[in-house]
Formats: structure tokens, sequence, C-alpha cells
């Protein structure tokens, strides 16, 4: 994998001085050299940033801290130019259980992802169109996954209703949005509408594990 601008720097600075990651985070105050190796890495790959961290790094590494931010905040934004890719490659139209809680509702096991609050659409569902259909389509499954969790899932609580995300750039008055029954509610509340901060979405590798039908 090619390697991007801060890990570039700070490989390149740790050389310099003639260090090593665990050195480098010794001189950071770090007992559990491991820790602190495990942070570095995190920086760099993922752009998991600690202030105090990033602070103390500079100064071991004799750089201006900001150098390190605005590098942070480049490969970021690159992770998520990459990420948005992939997720639009992989997005599925479907339901989404919305609850009580205002919460995330993706549990990850292993390298398998399970979130029971989605109900996914396959390439033989028709999902093209407000029509009776699809419609009935969607209460049928909507009826099914209610029955299934029995009004309630543990990360969000009580079930209050279902919306409907036909398309990744799909605007927020767009979204249809359904009682318990499966019925479409004509004129819903803004906030119904509401999806859970999480991205609803599934990376291509995971895929595979993650689709299960009802």
């Amino acid at each position: 994998m090619e390697k991007n601008k801060l890990e570039i720097l700070i490989n390149s600075r740790i050389k310099e001085l003639g260090l090593n990651n665990s050195k480098v985070v010794a001189k950071m105050g770090y007992t559990k050299l491991d820790k602190g190796v495990r942070k570095l890495y995190n920086l760099t790959q993922y752009t998991i940033r600690h202030k105090k961290f990033i602070s103390d790094l500079a100064k071991v590494l004799e750089i201006e801290e900001m150098e390190i931010t605005n590098l942070i905040d480049e490969h970021y934004t690159t992770l998520r130019f990459h990420e948005e890719q992939i997720q639009r490659l992989n997005f599925l139209p479907h339901i989404c259980a919305m609850g009580e809680r205002s919460t995330a509702g993706t549990l990850w096991i292993g390298d398998g992802l399970f979130s029971p609050r989605y109900i996914y659409f396959y390439q033989e569902d028709d999902c093209a169109g407000d029509n009776e259909k699809l419609l009935s389509i969607i209460k049928k499954k909507i009826q099914q996954h209610f029955k299934n969790n029995k009004g309630e899932i543990e990360i969000i609580g009580a079930i209050t209703h279902y919306v409907l995300r036909k398309d990744y750039d799909e605007k927020s008055e767009d979204i249809l949005v359904f009682n318990l029954k499966g019925d479409k509610i004509l004129e819903p509340d803004e906030n119904l509408r509401l999806y859970p901060e999480e991205t609803m979405v599934i990376n291509s590798y995971r895929l595979p594990m993650a689709l299960t039908k009802l």
C-alpha cells in the first residue's frame, strides 16, 4: 500500500533522528511501548488523533505540531473520499428500523457485519418507484422484521417506525416513512426522516456475510 504524506514525514524524521517507533513512544513517556506504538500506527493510518499524543510526538520528532495536524487533515480527506467511493459502489436500497434511542446500529463480529435494524433489497426486488408493488413488498418486510425482533432491538430500544432509503444521495424530503404495520405515512414529521448517525452502506469484502434474507 502506498504510504501517505503523514506516514512519510513521521518515518523520515524517526530515521533522521536514529530512532525507531518504540524509542519514539518511550521518549513521549510511554512505559507500555506496545500501546504507544499502536497509537502511532492508528494516527498515521486512520487519523485517530489525541491532542496530547500529537503534541508530544511533535516535540520528540522536532517538527511543528501544525505540520502534523495539516497532514492528518489531508489524509482524513483522502480516506473519506475513498470510503465514499466504496460506499457508493456497494450501496443497496434498504429499510431502516428507527427506535427510541438514536444510535449507530452496526454490530461488528470478527470480520462480519451484523446489522439487525436494516432490511436490504436485492436485485430481484423491485425498488424502482413509489408504486403498489414496492409498497406491498415493504409492508411484508416490515411486518416480518417487527415480528422477528418482537418490536425491539437492543441497541435502539423499542422500534418506533421505519424509513426507506432507495438511493445513496437521496434527499431527506424524499425519504419514505412507514409505521409499524408497514403502511406508508403520508405526511410524516421531518424528525421521522432522520437517519442514524452512521453511513448506511456495507464495504464490499463484508457484503456476503452481511446480506441475509428475511
